[in-house]
Formats: C-alpha cells, sequence, structure tokens
C-alpha cells in the first residue's frame, strides 16, 4: 500500500485542537504524529509511540488517541526547526493555518504569562519570509480569523481537495459548526483588541507588543496577500 503523509503546521493558538481533530478523524486517515516523534515512527509502520492522548478538549468529541505512524499519517508541527521537518514539509505540500498575529500573542501571554517566548512570532516570520516569498504555491493557507460563516464549508472541502481526501458531505458540514468561535472573548486583553485598545495592549504586554511591530515589515506584505487589512498593530 502506498504512504502518504498529510502535514499540519499551526503556529500556536491559530487553531491546532480543531485542525488535529478535522484531519486526524477523517475515515481514510490512520496514523498521527508529531514534531518530536515522527522520525521514529518512520522507522516502522503501525509502530505506537505514545498513548493516551487527548486531542479534543470538546467532552462530546474527545477521544484517546495513540501516536502511530499509518499508511496516511498527519503530522503536525507548530513550525519547522530542523533540517529534516523541512525536507518534509517541503515534498508534503503542507496546511498552514494563521490568524492575526496579534490574537496569538495575547492567547499565549494570557495562559502564560511569565514566558514571553519567540515561538510564534518566529513561526510566522518563517510564513512571511519563506512561504509567501518562494513557495507560497506549495501550501495550502487558512486563516481562521478570516472565514465568514456561510465560506466555513467551501474552506474545508478545499483543504479535502488539497490533500486528495474524500470530500464527505456530512463530515465537512459537521466540522463547519464546530469551527473555531472567533472571536472569543475569555480573556479580558481579547475583550481591548476587538474594542480596538492599543495602549491597554501595548501597556499589559510591552515586551510582546515591541517584538511584533518591530516585525510588521516582514510580516505585513504577507498577511496583505492573504486578505487581512488594518490590522491593530500596523503603522505603531
Amino acid at each position: 500500500m502506498d504512504t502518504r503523509f498529510y502535514i499540519l503546521i499551526t503556529p500556536q493558538h491559530t487553531g491546532t485542537w480543531f485542525w488535529l481533530n478535522f484531519l486526524t478523524r477523517h475515515p481514510e486517515i490512520d496514523g498521527f504524529a508529531v514534531r518530536d516523534n515522527f522520525l521514529q515512527g518512520i522507522e516502522g509502520f503501525g509502530k505506537i509511540l505514545s498513548t493516551g492522548v487527548e486531542i479534543d478538549k470538546d467532552k462530546d468529541l474527545s477521544k484517546e488517541v495513540q501516536y502511530r505512524m499509518g499508511y496516511k499519517s498527519v503530522i503536525h508541527f507548530h513550525g519547522p526547526d530542523s533540517p529534516e521537518h523541512l525536507i518534509l514539509i517541503g515534498v508534503a505540500s503542507p496546511l498552514l493555518t494563521t490568524r492575526d498575529p496579534l490574537l496569538s500573542l495575547i492567547s499565549r501571554f494570557q495562559r502564560f504569562p511569565e514566558k514571553e517566548d519567540l515561538d510564534i512570532l518566529e513561526t510566522f516570520v518563517w510564513m512571511a519570509k519563506y512561504v509567501y516569498r518562494f513557495s507560497p504555491h506549495l501550501y495550502k493557507i487558512v486563516s481562521i480569523d478570516l472565514i465568514q460563516l456561510e465560506k466555513r464549508i467551501h474552506e474545508l472541502k478545499e483543504i479535502l481537495d488539497w490533500f486528495n481526501l474524500d470530500t464527505d458531505e456530512d463530515y465537512i458540514k459537521r466540522w463547519a459548526d464546530r469551527w473555531p468561535k472567533i472571536p472569543t472573548l475569555e480573556y479580558e486583553l481579547k475583550e481591548k483588541y476587538h474594542a480596538g485598545d492599543v495602549s491597554f495592549i501595548k501597556q499589559t504586554m510591552p515586551v510582546l507588543w515591541n517584538l511584533l511591530i518591530r516585525k510588521e515589515d516582514i510580516l505585513r506584505p504577507w498577511l496583505e496577500s492573504i486578505g487581512y487589512k488594518d490590522l491593530l498593530w500596523w503603522n505603531q
């Protein structure tokens, strides 16, 4: 039987749980691995790499799964950070998920205020530098905060078509109904974001804010090319 990898790249806080479930629960998919163990799985298909991993926080959909390499396996990265990853990504036509980088940074900051790490921002920079400039045709890009309700079924069908997976209408509709809620106002900073309160955001997370606006020249052309307009942190 032919083998195939379906690469999913999600900068943190861009709907990772949703995309993992949408792809790994597809009837044609029989394997799943993440960055730290996909090379182990390639050594022997069907090898269980770890167990008891719950990939869905929704109790109605929760299901313990195993990291196992099958003949058709989803492999997930939060971002490429090694030569092996780049080689795999280069031959597998990945799906990339995005949102306004500021919203991803806000989610990260609210959950882990003590960690002002750069992983999220650097993944967006990688997308802008290499995906946008050199090889946009190799990637399917979906922005969770730009897709309107009436277009979600079409977008999910396009993703399955991109991966040459069956586009069953019932399956697609079920997941369109579970699309990540945008906006979600569970954090005060998100409320301030949607209210356009730049001053509050700058005062609350100054380090991340300053790092982001310094990357505007790199990020903005790419973000505009995929449909973003007048983001809160532009021209600051």
